[in-house]
């Protein structure tokens, strides 16, 4: 089997030499990394021509010809795996990085465990801060310090089924991709990896977090405020905030209605009560929610 690694960078180029350092450093060693890099300007190119001139079959360098997006990098990345036979790809942003020596090895001992009972597998390394503490989380209403204990007791064989934080560390198999097709790249940013993983639970994969392969990932910046007693997100970029909304819409519209009012209800009240612009917000909302039923997806200006 060939185990295909995935890293998206634009304009990180430290960042991603932290990335590749420690998969150099890995008891499992990853046949192949592909970069997909999205029209860089910092000169990571030229870093890595010269950190790795000795690598070159295993560092699979491609620069797009214009920034696609962390969603157009992903889908470039899968589809380049996926036709040159890898057998499973290991999906990683250019700001992570293994935790320590054994976190490929963790969760492709888990991945080649599981195979057996089903070949579509997404699966994704713990991510955390520090090794310790949870990047994101994985249920919206519990704090984020006290979700280590929660997902103790619900870990079952080493996993935790049906919660993941992709795509930092997430291993997915070509028959996942087979089944459900690449990440969409008409979402230029934001919700990619949401999507795709609501893609692989429609096809009854198995996703889960590998509790012992474990992932570094600085934590949101999304900040969150509360109105009474509701967790809301706060914004500050609105192409981000057009992004995120217009593509989650895209995802539930079809499947689950209830949350795509809950997402319009909660950037409401946001703008609401914490917000600035928000006659722009409120505006951008409609036009988010209107382009996701109609299919404008794609690169879009800020409004």
């Amino acid at each position: 089997m060939e185990f295909v690694g995935v890293i998206v960078t634009y304009n990180r180029k430290d960042l991603l030499m932290r990335n590749l350092d420690m998969l150099v450093k890995q008891t499992f060693l990853l046949d192949r990394v592909i970069i997909i890099d999205n029209h860089s300007t910092d000169g990571t190119q030229q870093l890595i021509e010269k950190t790795f001139c000795e690598k070159q079959g295993w560092i699979d360098y491609r620069y797009l010809s214009e920034n696609t997006g962390g969603a157009g990098g992903f889908y470039y990345g899968v589809k380049f795996a996926y036709e040159s036979g890898a057998d499973f790809i290991y999906l990683m942003d250019d700001d992570g990085r293994a935790y320590n020596s054994r976190t490929v090895e963790e969760i492709v001992k888990m991945g080649k465990k599981l195979y057996a009972d089903n070949p579509l597998l997404f699966l994704n390394s713990l991510v955390t801060t520090d090794g310790k503490r949870l990047s994101f989380g994985f249920w919206k209403n519990i704090p984020i310090e006290k979700q280590t204990d929660v997902m103790k007791n619900k870990i079952k064989n080493g996993i935790l089924k049906g919660k993941v934080n992709p795509f930092n560390g997430t291993l997915i198999s070509k028959e996942l991709v087979k089944e459900i097709g690449y990440p969409r790249k008409e979402f230029f940013m934001s919700r990619d990896e949401t999507d795709y993983m609501q893609r692989s639970i429609q096809a009854n994969a198995m996703v889960a977090t590998v509790v012992n392969s474990i992932y570094l990932h600085p934590s949101s910046k999304l900040g969150r405020r509360k109105i009474f007693g509701y967790s809301v997100p706060i914004h500050d970029d609105l192409d981000k905030e057009y992004y995120g909304l217009r593509n989650a819409v895209y995802t539930y519209q079809n499947t689950n209605k209830k949350q795509v009012s809950l997402l319009c209800l909660e950037r409401i009240l946001a703008i609401l009560f914490f917000e600035n612009r928000k006659l722009t917000r409120l505006r951008q909302i409609k036009q988010a929610v209107s382009d996701a039923k109609a299919g404008n997806m794609g690169k879009r200006k800020q409004l």
